[in-house]
């Protein structure tokens, strides 16, 4: 069942909310945070509504998951400093 995923630009602090089509499972955290969709070039993408990525380089400063909201309301808090600490000892 799809969930609700909350993407900011840090640059200009906006947010957009991007639906995820996919099955939440126990991954999904590491997925979008240090996994293949925490990278800027990916998050880029999607807050920009394309398919590929936006003439970006691979980081983690650009754009951060702020919020995932789950089908039956749940809404899991991302942690950023948990996320650097976890960049860090990598």
């Amino acid at each position: 069942m799809s969930y609700s995923v909350r993407i900011r630009n840090n640059e200009t602090q906006e947010t957009r909310t991007f639906e995820e089509p996919g099955d939440w499972h126990e991954g999904s955290i590491h997925w979008w945070t240090n996994g293949n969709m925490g990278c800027d070039c990916n998050l880029r993408a999607l807050f920009h509504g394309t398919a590929t990525s936006v003439d970006s380089l691979c980081g983690v400063d650009g754009y951060t998951v702020r919020d995932i909201t789950l089908p039956d309301g749940t809404v899991v808090q991302i942690e950023e400093q948990d996320l650097i600490e976890d960049l860090i000892n990598e």
